[in-house]
């Protein structure tokens, strides 16, 4: 009944095909994920894979900020600019060069930012890595946003399946250097896999496209405003997303770490498909933003009619895919794996709400719930870790999920209220 339910969305509306196409990308690319991950909690040591997890998400929140909101901006504005290829050239150049100043900072005081991370400045093979992963990750970002722009995401999974080839392949030559051997070879995976997306794959969108460091300062002005704009709710959003295997890491070490690392990632999974939901709401409204109240009902329907099986699967079968990793990561993890899925539901409808404001540029509303969300998981995460250890990450999160719900939805109640008594 349900997959007959799913067809019939996919083939009936646009909006529903371009959500089925984001998802089945995300689910080729996080099968491969999921090997690579594998791979390296099978031939690294537990505490390799933790400081391995907070290194990537170190580079990724300094890649957040970096952003400068380009991401986004590029859907919204990529598809009716007279100049795309030297758009995205700016684009790329300007977060590259405020990545490089970040990353310097933060290696400047890491003792301060993550004591854990210290030993990356005593090393420099980590600190070249490091700089050069921080980069990376800026321009892989703003290239998914590209082939998302433009309804290629075809493109998109091709470089995804590259670089995820490519990171366990040279996981497995590696695994005799230890720590130093699964960077590099996170590293190598990215920095291929852009270069091929650099040279042939965005050509297949942007025909005129040649990778060319260059800043066209009245292309940046076009969509400084509006990038900038959602800049703030994007390192919001992303930051507490990256920010908690640094305060697992930081607060019960690297095995707790490792623990979380794994269990994280298969909930990515199952946030991209309401993830791929909202993304896909995203472009349809920017595109067709008459329809859009009606989308965004029929986007919740959708994620929630996918996410009632998801849930109900993790449930009876997390302890066991979890085994796949090791019994220790069954025992310790399984609990937490059930909170992230359960977590599931509100955080759908809390991105598909913020999505309709982002088509209204509504960018005070978006950075004002954005900005609950983080401080509430941050703040959670951390009283809940001193409480309960490793599950209270995801008791955390929960709750601050389901507070943000719940103030949106008793925000849209009482303007309801407010509109029939006037």
């Amino acid at each position: 009944m349900y997959l007959i339910k799913i067809i019939q969305y996919a083939r009936d509306d646009p909006l529903y095909k371009n959500s089925f196409f984001l998802m089945l990308n995300s689910a080729l690319t996080s099968v491969l994920g999921f090997i690579f991950i594998t791979i390296v909690t099978r031939l690294y040591t537990t505490t390799d894979v933790g400081l391995f997890s907070a290194i990537v998400s170190a580079a990724g929140l300094l890649a957040v900020f970096s952003r400068l909101g380009f991401d986004i901006g590029l859907i919204r504005f990529l598809p009716e600019s007279r100049e795309p290829e030297n758009l995205i050239n700016s684009c790329f150049t300007v977060s590259g060069i405020v990545a490089l100043l970040f990353a310097v900072i933060f290696l400047a005081g890491i003792n301060f930012w993550s004591p854990a991370l210290e030993f990356i400045r005593g090393d420099v093979k980590f600190l070249f890595l490091f700089i050069m992963v921080t980069i990376l990750t800026v321009i892989s970002g703003l290239q998914m946003n590209i082939f998302v722009g433009r309804r290629s995401t075809e493109y998109l999974v091709v470089r995804n399946i590259i670089n995820n080839l490519l990171r366990f392949i040279f996981a497995v030559l590696f695994a005799g250097v230890g720590l130093l051997g699964i960077f590099s070879a996170h590293v190598i995976g990215i920095f291929l896999s852009l270069f091929i997306a650099s040279f042939v794959l965005i050509q297949k969108v942007e025909p005129k496209y040649f990778p060319t460091p260059m800043i066209k300062r009245e292309l940046i002005n076009d969509i400084f405003h509006y990038s900038i704009g959602n800049h703030a709710a994007g390192i919001l959003t992303t930051g507490q997303i990256l920010i908690l295997p640094l305060m697992v890491v930081n607060m019960l070490g690297a095995e707790d770490a490792a623990y979380f690392y794994v269990v994280w990632a298969i909930s990515q999974i199952i946030f991209a498909s309401h993830g791929a939901i909202a993304t896909s709401f995203f472009a349809e409204g920017s595109n067709r933003p008459e329809k859009f109240y009606k989308s965004a009902r029929k986007s919740l329907e959708f994620a929630y009619l996918l996410l009632i099986p998801i849930a109900i699967g993790v449930f009876l079968l997390g302890s066991k895919v979890l085994l796949i990793f090791g019994e220790t990561y069954s025992e310790h993890a399984t609990k937490l794996l059930w909170i992230f899925a359960l977590s599931s539901f509100p955080l759908a409808f809390d991105e598909i709400f913020i999505n309709v404001k982002r088509v209204e540029k509504d960018l005070k509303s978006i950075n004002f719930y954005i900005g609950i969300s983080a401080i509430s998981v941050i703040t959670f995460c951390y009283l809940f870790m001193i409480k309960f250890g490793l599950i209270g990450v995801g008791f955390g999160w929960l709750a601050s999920k389901s507070i943000v719900m719940l103030i949106i939805i008793s925000t849209m109640l009482a303007r309801r209220f407010y509109c029939l008594r006037h």
